[in-house]
């Protein structure tokens, strides 16, 4: 309010202003100050001097001593890295990525003796490059930056009295003209010293970078160091390129503000005006001087964050050129000779008719091809491939003709099948439809037709979803109920097939299913369990709701996952469960409870098939606790229900009671009780 609104600062607090203007000056203004010093400093010493500090302080002599150290470390490692590769490529002489690596381990082995000299020499370019801009603020022989910008800003015309400053300060505006001094001062201290600070810790980091240079090689060899490798040449080249990207982008702010301040016409009185609450409507007032103050104190807060961004995204620029070359490099490493004379005299030979290589050239040929064989032990033969592109655009251009009438003889091959399968299916129907027992030539024919139809199958299982979509809604019902899953996902969701073509794949697979579920020999319960997850999605909702309380815990686990159906949906399929369980327990009827514990019943002399305790387990309170179902119940059952915790505690104790006073469950009491009595029953119950 103070700083925006002059005429609220009175001018009857002399002592308190008086106070309150020489702490600003002497905290504030010397921060300012400091920070000002400590920018043109570090530009001077650690940006353009580096070179000279690093060389006449003795830097530059213990960098060379430890970075001799930390490169015969990492030549040690190499000669176990060779002797890795070595046994790789003699236990797997086709092993490509042993003989590449080994380019990767001499290269790198090469490079890593250079380290040092390649991390000064990227720090010398960034250097120069931020020399040549920082020489745009020389000012009588010395960097002046923190200078040039309170020049621009009016600091250095405002305070340039003593005497006229304790005036203002003590006027009838003092108190905005010294607010407005201590949001000046912070600025100023803020964006110096900052700046300052972070050339100062970029001089020391990229010490540290240079003794430990041999690290951004190491990944070359060992995979499990290539994070760390990245990790170097990322942070070096940002540090390195920090310091002329953040000069850059404050010559660009003092050139924008030296233009602003000029076409608003704005000078040290009017700034001095507009701080002491003096200014009036005219040119270079209030309203002129400050928006160009905030917008000169942006420009010095975005110089350091974008230069902070330019470093980074010109570091991740530098690695990916770097890259590009080492791989090449790797390529070209060894062959490239004989790889040449290769590739030329066989694309001569693709650009023959008969495809042939010319008598006169054959002996060559052999020759450069045995050579190439015996170069191709560091893996390098087919790093030429781009180079080799003026001489193979025939022949690569035959082979997309080749391969595209290998894919549409393919497709032929597979209608083909499909075609005789449909026929196939159709007979056998027929053959199907016969009463009495078959004759011998009707087996054999009736083997070939189950043949036919199963190879059908195994191509339909191939097929892409384009094949789908062009086929006749006849054979899309043949074959529907050989697609896998994921092709009849695929083809749900393709806009090229029209409602009626999905629902029939739908109808013929649900078809299908209820076919397997009717004609395998075992009980509906038992059969449901079998069914997969895809399966039972498949059957839709309405087949689920009469058929969920035959589920196993697994397939509701799935069911709970399904993708398909809507959580509601899927809570209601629980709930369905529930409900079955609910009204099959009311009626009181032994047979209908046994087939909540039962998946086939007993059929003759054939006994029932009891579900797997687990299944048992988590048929729930509802049923567990019922005095109905105390009859079915096994040791197995209460094991799995103590170890799963599918009954709380007092559930537990409940249960057990009413087993121990039941009287009639005659044999399965005994063997109850004998389980509670049992260490892992008294342990559990």
């Amino acid at each position: 309010m103070v700083l925006f609104v002059p005429q609220l600062a009175f001018a009857q607090f002399g002592f308190i202003q008086d106070v309150l203007w020489r702490l600003v000056n002497a905290v504030f203004g010397h921060a300012a100050a400091v920070g000002g010093m400590a920018l043109d400093y570090a530009v001077t010493e650690y940006v353009v001097g580096f070179g000279e500090n690093f060389r006449d302080s003795g830097t530059g002599n213990s960098v060379d001593i430890l970075w001799t150290i930390v490169r015969d470390v990492f030549n040690l490692t190499f000669i176990f890295g060779l002797v890795y590769i070595g046994l790789k490529m003699i236990l797997r002489s086709g092993d490509s990525q042993a003989r590449s690596a080994l380019v990767s381990l001499i290269l790198a082995a090469l490079l890593v003796n250079f380290s040092l000299f390649i991390t000064k020499f990227v720090v010398d370019f960034s250097n120069i490059a931020a020399a040549q801009i920082a020489g745009a603020f020389m000012r009588e022989g010395t960097y002046q930056i923190s200078g040039s910008f309170m020049n621009i800003m009016g600091v250095t015309d405002v305070f340039n009295s003593r005497g006229s400053l304790d005036n203002i300060a003590r006027g009838s505006a003092g108190l905005t003209f010294i607010f407005g001094t201590m949001f000046l001062y912070i600025i100023l201290a803020f964006v110096f010293l900052a700046g300052g600070i972070m050339l100062i810790i970029r001089y020391v980091v990229l010490i540290i970078y240079m003794i430990l240079s041999p690290v951004m090689f190491l990944g070359w060899v060992f995979p499990g160091f290539a994070g760390a490798s990245k990790d170097f040449w990322n942070k070096f080249l940002t540090r390195a390129f920090f310091a002329p990207a953040y000069l850059l982008m404050l010559y660009f702010s003092n050139q924008i503000l030296v233009n602003m301040r000029g076409a608003n016409d704005i000078n040290a009185g009017s700034i001095s005006q507009a701080f002491s609450g003096q200014a009036g409507p005219s040119s270079g007032s209030f309203a002129a001087v400050f928006p160009f103050f905030f917008m000169a104190a942006g420009f010095l807060i975005a110089s350091l964050v974008v230069a902070q961004k330019m470093g980074s995204v010109g570091a991740s620029t530098a690695i990916s050129v770097g890259k590009r070359a080492a791989n090449r490099g790797r390529q070209l490493a060894v062959g490239g000779t004989a790889n040449m004379a290769r590739y030329g005299l066989d694309r001569a030979a693709a650009m023959d008719p008969n495809k042939k290589t010319p008598a006169v050239l054959r002996p060559f040929r052999s020759l450069t091809r045995a050579t190439a064989r015996g170069l191709n032990v560091v893996g390098v033969r087919d790093g030429l491939d781009t180079a080799a592109k003026p001489w193979t655009s025939l022949g690569e251009a035959r082979k997309k003709r080749e391969a595209a009438q290998a894919g549409r003889d393919s497709a032929a091959r597979q209608q083909d099948t499909v075609a005789a399968g449909m026929a196939a299916q159709t007979e056998l129907e027929k053959l199907n439809n016969l009463t009495g027992p078959l004759t011998a030539d009707q087996l054999a024919r009736k083997k070939a037709l189950e043949d036919t139809v199963d190879k059908m199958a195994q191509t339909v299982s191939t097929m892409s979803t384009k094949m789908f979509e062009e086929m006749t809604e006849k054979q899309l019902e043949s074959v529907s109920e050989y697609m896998t899953n994921s092709q009849v996902e695929s083809v749900m969701k393709s806009d090229n097939m029209t409602d009626a073509q999905k629902g029939l794949i739908t109808k013929k697979r649900q078809e299908s299913i209820e076919k397997i579920l009717t004609t395998s020999g075992g009980s509906l319960a038992e059969e449901v369990t079998k069914l997969s997850i895809e399966q039972i999605e498949t059957m839709g909702e309405s087949w689920i709701n009469d058929n969920v309380k035959h589920f196993s815990k697994s397939q509701m686990d799935d069911l709970k996952k399904s993708k398909k159906f809507t959580e509601n949906r899927r809570n209601s399929f629980a709930a369905k469960r529930k409900a079955d369980y609910a009204a099959t327990m009311a009626t009181g009827r032994p047979n209908d409870i046994a087939t909540l514990f039962e998946t086939s019943p007993a059929v003759g002399t054939t006994p029932a098939k009891r579900k797997k305790p687990v299944e048992v387990a988590n048929l729930g309170a509802d049923v567990l606790l019922s005095p109905s179902s105390l009859g079915f119940l096994e040791p197995a059952d209460l094991e799995a229900i103590a170890s799963k915790e599918t009954l709380t505690q007092p559930e537990r104790a409940t249960l057990r009671g009413m087993i121990d006073s039941s009287r009639y469950m005659g044999a399965n009491k005994t063997r109850l009780q004998a389980y509670f009595s049992s260490s892992h029953g008294a342990r559990h119950w």
